[in-house]
């Protein structure tokens, strides 16, 4: 039986040895990387010629898988094991976005997987990332818009909260890619 994830720029085909990419929406492949058959298929996400893929072996053991795509498809350059629960990455900016145990969303660096940075839930879960107009936005239960600068968040920061309707999103949400000066009016 085949499985089909959307990635972002991609769908991924999960084959019982094999993930296979395909473009999305035109649908022709653009690589695939081994897989092991007992491994669990976490997420992927594909932004222009850069992958990420998690898949988890055991409880709380995972493996990020880094590559890129080329004339020659998928190339795998970084696997790298990690301990927790890891949620589905988000490519973007040259960063990996990637939930960890639920109370983490772990930034790192999508050449190399290095850390970057970490955003932190004190009263609310973190269990997915996701791409809108351009902005980096995560969450559980609550909605919350990446910001720069700020290691934790609490439902107070939340720009939408099921038991409070829509909150307004804060004044300055993130830009990972800032304006240079001389576009600013």
């Amino acid at each position: 039986a085949t499985e089909l994830q959307v990635c972002g720029d991609a769908i991924a085909e999960l084959l019982p040895r094999e993930v296979s990419l395909r473009r999305w929406p035109a649908g022709h492949a653009l690589g695939r990387a081994p897989r092991e058959a007992s491994t669990r298929f976490v997420g992927a996400s594909v932004e222009g010629s850069r992958v990420a893929f998690i898949e988890a072996s055991a409880a709380r053991r995972a493996q990020l898988s880094l590559g890129t795509l080329g004339p020659a498809g998928l190339t795998v350059t970084q696997r790298l094991p990690a301990d927790g629960d890891l949620g589905a990455p988000l490519l973007h900016a040259g960063l990996v976005f990637v939930p960890h145990d639920g109370h983490e969303l772990l930034i790192l660096d999508s050449t190399d997987g290095a850390e970057r940075a970490r955003r932190r839930s004190r009263d609310d879960t973190i269990r997915w990332t996701r791409m809108d107009a351009g902005q980096v936005y995560f969450g559980g239960r609550r909605v919350y818009a990446l910001r720069p600068g700020l290691a934790d968040a609490s439902s107070a920061d939340a720009v939408l909260d099921p038991d409070l309707a829509l909150v307004p999103a804060p004044p300055f949400d993130a830009l990972l890619e800032p304006v240079p000066s001389s576009d600013i009016d």
